[in-house]
């Protein structure tokens, strides 16, 4: 849609109000195409100074924020929305609690630009990015810890006003899109588990709503991720939920039939494909690359996932990352460690620089990508490996 605005609007200024995905190239293709970015101000905000009555707006994978649509709106321009389906369901899963006056409860990261969006469709809400921070607000909800410091800790993840006090009686987690599947679902049970040991199992369902709202894209990399590897996901752990847990043995939960459904829903659209998925022994891997744009979430995730299973694996965002001297290939990469910060990446700060990536002899190299990762970037990696040992593609 995006890359087809120009020739429906070819004398109109467009203009994209973030990246379009998480995507060097792709967003590189849109600017080449004459399309202007909305500038971020130094607050994080938009300067959507340049946007006049006429132009065409596209609103990009991550959504817009309610007062975006708002301006937009009064700036009568002409809108494309590439908002991700997957996205619009957690806004309408938000909405959903917010009309029965519960909190959203986000799992991700305050400042992403997904994340932006979906918290102005809250009234109330927190945002928690893993398991130890939504651990901390369970303890809270429970009667420890001290509110001076809540307050100080979630500073900048909290809507205005916000009372943990009062605002975490109803509660409704949602997620950004792009998060670890197995620690959306366990923060999910984890308050749940915390709301039935407050108000009891009979009173759970006017205090907490859950929704299962990970991308399919995202998780389907990662269950890919670790087939690869001939490995298993560990789900997370936490010591609090399994004190619940113990305590209210024989206690079903909500978000435990949600995800069976949903599960059920799978196995049978898997059914209907015809034939039964073999088991294949998986290649051992020596190196794992991941391609995806530097400040793209899901596709870090990935890169978790390899150095979780101790697997050599470099993250890098195009296919020039990987050596080239003089018109010679090279064996050595530059690429992204987890170490460094997204935004410093994206100047080219932080970025380390291997030699001899692959190893002498034989080498089984895995490949995959983040979900906005174009398929032609692969063929360019794919080119540039086989040069390293004199192969052609």
């Amino acid at each position: 849609m995006a890359y087809e605005a120009r020739d429906f609007f070819p004398d109109k200024n467009i203009w994209v109000t973030n990246e379009i995905i998480h995507n060097p190239s792709v967003n590189k293709n849109l600017s080449d195409k004459g399309m202007s970015f909305v500038e971020t101000t130094k607050d994080g905000g938009k300067d959507y100074s340049g946007v006049q009555e006429g132009d065409v707006v596209i609103l990009p994978a991550f959504g817009a924020s309610v007062d975006e649509m708002a301006l937009l709106k009064e700036r009568k321009v002409q809108i494309v929305d590439t908002t991700c389906p997957w996205v619009s369901k957690v806004w309408a899963s938000v909405e959903r609690s917010k009309d029965k006056d519960h909190t959203a409860i986000i799992h991700g990261k305050y400042d992403h630009e997904e994340t932006v969006a979906t918290k102005s469709f809250a009234s109330k809400f927190i945002v928690l990015k893993n398991m130890t921070e939504a651990e901390y607000v369970a303890a809270y909800m429970l009667g420890e810890g001290n509110k001076e410091e809540f307050m100080a800790k979630f500073s900048n993840a909290m809507s205005p006003g916000f009372d943990p006090d009062v605002d975490l009686d109803r509660v409704g987690v949602a997620n950004q899109t792009t998060m670890l599947k197995g620690e959306t679902e366990l923060i999910g049970k984890l308050f749940e588990r915390t709301l039935i040991k407050k108000y009891g199992p009979q009173e759970i369902n006017d205090h907490f709503m859950s929704f299962n709202t990970i991308c399919d894209a995202t998780q389907e990399r990662q269950d890919a991720m670790y087939k690869m590897f001939g490995a298993e996901y560990e789900a997370p752990k936490s010591d609090l939920y399994a004190e619940l847990e113990g305590e209210q043995v024989g206690i079903s939960l909500l978000s435990s039939k949600e995800a069976e459904k949903l599960e059920s829903r799978k196995m049978e659209a898997a059914s209907k494909g015809g034939g039964e998925v073999s088991e294949e022994t998986p290649t051992k891997i020596d190196v794992c690359l991941v391609l995806g744009g530097y400040n793209s979430s899901n596709t870090t995730h990935l890169l978790e996932i390899a150095e979780e299973e101790g697997v050599p694996a470099y993250h890098i965002d195009c296919a020039e990352r990987i050596g080239v001297a003089g018109g010679e290939a090279t064996n050595k990469i530059q690429h992204k460690p987890l170490t460094t910060l997204p935004a410093q990446a994206m100047l080219d700060e932080g970025l380390e620089i291997t030699e001899n990536f692959l190893p002498d002899g034989p080498v089984t190299i895995g490949i995959t990508s983040g979900a906005s990762t174009p398929d032609n970037i692969f063929g360019d990696v794919l080119k540039r490996v086989l040069a390293i040992r004199g192969l052609d593609a």
